[in-house]
């Protein structure tokens, strides 16, 4: 965060938090048409501090959660799988 500021010191920190979110979705938008990511990952995921500010994303591509509300969904640490 320090770097940043530096970089851009006439910006208030809930102003760079929210462009470093979108600057994350926008590069994570971009990997999904990488054939080797379009084929072996399903979910795009970007998490996120429970106070800082949504990030909304249009194409639905991607999902956006504060770590509280993160779910696996793949049923590998809910059923007592070992990997």
């Amino acid at each position: 965060m320090q770097s940043l500021q530096e970089l851009h010191p006439d910006e208030s920190d809930d102003t760079l938090i929210s462009g470093v979110g979108r600057e994350a979705m926008e590069e994570m938008r971009q990997m999904q048409f990488q054939p080797m990511l379009m084929d072996n990952y399903r979910r795009y995921v970007l998490i996120k501090a429970k106070k800082e500010p949504e990030l909304n994303d249009r194409t639905e591509t991607l999902e956006c959660v504060p770590l509280g509300e993160f779910k696996f969904r793949d049923d590998a640490f809910d059923s007592g799988k070992k990997r």
